[in-house]
């Protein structure tokens, strides 16, 4: 069952309600046109239910939520607006709560009992079926002095609802009078008018057996009720396609747990992240949409200019996104972060996401309050991270959850635990020597030998074994989906260059393969088979909706607006996911500039804003991009660049601008960039 708490509309009663709330309506019609509330809810009207149902909600966590930001009203507004505030949302069950309002407003009783009838009548004409619950009102009596006016409607609307079907009435005064026919002041706020916290909680009782009773009549017997699956995704942060052993089984790296993982379940040679750079993948994954639609289009707060100035990039993912976090959350998951957010702090932390409410920050990182000591020998959290996901599964594995794992390794600045520094020392004495490229001025890594970056992937790896060993003696790996990515590719053109992504070229902060085709498995049992390997082409977008179906919960194609569900290529099928696109418009720390690129089929078109030139690559036969087709294929680059132009116009994306401080000379231009 979903619950959606709808406020009524403000009181203004010298005005008309189309003069007063026209404006409103349509704002929060456009917002459901984005956004559409879930249908067969449960809805809220009235100001004082707001404070209600935050009291209720621990104990329906389940059900969805959406406040309107409205006050109290008189009963006609609602009734004016009732073919747009009420009816269009399909609800199951509507809790009504006014009337206050009206009898300061000069009404007599009888009146507004009235305009509570014609609101019934014009509800059920379109709802047959509906549900209408009253609760009565009570606590306003002591500031307007209108006691028996209020025990006169509420005998009127009781009786009416005694009569009718599917009708209940929460008596609430009763319960706000103390032994001498008052109200009782510590239940009720200073202006005595809204109830304090303590008044809420006795509304929230009093609530409380209604919403129960409507959730049992509406919910399927346990023993035919289906399962939901639990979610772990791992989220690793720089990890190169070519770091695992189940895509490059040459590679320097030791990956047995992760490898292992790909046995299990799917493994992707064409899946990619939606950014060369972490935050606009990390916002990608949580809303299923694209990063110009989020506004995040480069790390937080990145904003380096050269030649061009950078486009504008948001500093936090916004409130008003529906995270994948939160959809799950209101379909009744228990949601667990440990690691790096880097979407935004404070009000954009991940408690305001979805996750949960009780999260500390550390050194920028978020995890659950704990009191377990932090391991010794663990500069990228790695451990701290498995530590508390462990704790969390272990107390959860009777309920459905959805853990998420952004690690901070393999991020720069790297590190690990000594002795593993000191195994990979050893090793790399076999391995080949130092060996470099170019990629314009940036020089590229083209062998894999560095040993802390090892020593780091090897730590990251056990932590995850850890993480799926407490899965499977938990007795629940059959119903957890296991999901495995990385935010962008492989840093091999700056920072200390510490990994190679051969045979794709480039890394992290380039827009060629190397920097956002990614390593990527994901393990749903029941649905992928052991050793499969997809080469369709995927992007992070496509997660959302993919969660979604694997869970039965309905999709939401207006939030995730360009992902497309995965469950056809898990399932072993075929799907026609389209073009992919990109638009990086700014200067990355490693060595790229401002571009955008498409990706359809097995054709690639790059294209550079600083010059207007483009590359074309045929993926299928030349996935290290090494003969750009542009010149030889005109009308294949004409087609997709007009394609990527089309692209950008429709996700509103902003483009960088010429930069009037740029000096063309290259001691300065590297101080401007």
């Amino acid at each position: 069952m979903l619950l959606m708490l709808l406020s009524s509309l403000l009181h203004a009663a010298e005005k008309s309600p189309s003069e007063t709330w026209e404006k409103d309506i349509v704002a929060f019609e456009k917002q459901d046109q984005a956004n559409p509330p879930p249908q067969g809810a449960v809805l809220f009207i009235g100001a004082s239910t707001i404070r209600m149902w935050k009291t209720l909600q621990q104990d329906f966590p389940g059900h969805k939520v959406i406040n309107r930001g409205f006050g109290g009203s008189q009963i006609a507004d609602s009734t004016y607006y009732a073919d747009r505030i009420v009816i269009p949302y399909k609800p199951a069950m509507i809790v009504f709560r006014a009337g206050g309002n009206d009898l300061n407003a000069g009404k007599t009783p009888e009146q507004t009992f009235a305009d509570f009838k014609a609101f019934v009548e014009k509800v059920r004409a379109s709802l047959p079926d509906v549900r209408i619950a009253y609760n009565s009102i009570g606590p306003s009596i002591a500031r307007w002095g209108q006691f028996e006016k209020e025990k006169t409607l509420n005998a009127l609307i009781k009786d009416y609802m005694a009569q009718g079907k599917a009708m209940d009435f929460i008596d609430e005064v009763d319960a706000f009078l103390g032994p001498d026919g008052k109200p009782r002041r510590e239940l009720l706020a200073d202006d005595l008018l809204h109830s304090s916290p303590a008044g809420y909680k006795v509304r929230a009782d009093l609530v409380r057996p209604f919403l129960e009773k409507f959730k049992k009549s509406t919910t399927a017997p346990t023993s035919t009720t289906a399962v939901k699956p639990n979610i772990i995704f791992f989220l690793l942060d720089d990890m190169g396609f070519m770091d695992i052993g189940a895509n490059n089984p040459n590679t320097f790296y030791e990956t047995p747990n992760i490898d292992k993982l790909a046995a299990r379940g799917m493994r992707f040679t064409s899946g990619y992240a939606a950014c060369p750079v972490c935050s606009p993948t990390r916002a990608s994954i949580m809303t299923g949409k694209y990063p110009p639609r989020t506004g995040i289009t480069d790390f937080i707060p990145g904003m380096r200019n050269a030649r061009l100035k950078s486009a504008p990039n948001a500093l936090q993912l916004p409130l008003q996104e529906v995270t994948i976090a939160e959809a799950l959350r209101d379909a009744g998951y228990s949601n667990f972060i440990a690691g790096k957010w880097h979407l935004g702090d404070n009000a954009f932390s991940p408690s305001a996401q979805g996750f949960d409410a009780n999260l500390v920050q550390i050194a920028g990182w978020y995890f659950p309050q704990s009191f377990a000591p932090k391991p010794k020998v663990d500069p990228k959290f790695t451990d701290r991270i498995a530590d508390d996901a462990v704790t969390f599964i272990e107390s959860h594995k009777d309920k459905p959850f959805f853990a998420y794992l952004p690690f901070n390794a393999v991020h720069v600045a790297i590190g690990a635990r000594p002795d593993l520094v000191e195994k990979y020392q050893r090793k790399k004495a076999n391995a080949p020597p130092d060996a470099w490229g170019q990629e314009r001025d940036s020089k590229v890594r083209l062998v894999q030998n560095n040993p802390v970056y090892a020593a780091m992937i090897e730590q990251l790896d056990t932590a995850i074994g850890r993480v799926i060993a407490t899965v499977e003696n938990a007795g629940i790996a059959e119903r957890t989906i296991v999901v495995f990515m990385s935010d962008n590719g492989g840093l091999a053109t700056a920072e200390g260059h510490p990994t190679s992504n051969l045979p794709l070229r480039a890394g992290k902060g380039w827009l060629y393969e190397g920097g956002i085709k990614e390593p990527m498995i994901i393990v749903a049992p029941g649905v992928t088979k052991p050793g499969t390997v997809c080469d369709t082409p995927v992007i992070s977008t496509d997660f959302y909706p993919t969660f979604l179906e694997l869970c039965g919960i309905p999709l939401n194609p207006n939030q995730h607006q360009d992902g497309t569900s995965m469950v056809p290529l898990l399932k072993g099928g075929e799907l026609n996911r389209g073009p992919l696109f990109w638009h990086y418009p700014h200067y990355g720390n490693q060595g790229g500039a401002p571009s955008g690129a498409v990706r359809d089929g097995e054709w690639k078109l790059i294209e550079w804003f600083e010059d207007d030139s483009v590359e074309l690559y045929n993926i299928a036969a030349d996935p290290g991009e090494k003969n750009n087709l542009a010149a030889k294929e005109p009308a294949k680059t004409a087609a997709l660049r007009n394609m990527l132009h089309e692209w950008r116009g429709r996700v509103g994306a902003k483009m960088p601008t010429p930069n009037p401080d740029f000096k063309a000379d290259k001691k300065t231009n590297n101080e401007n960039r």
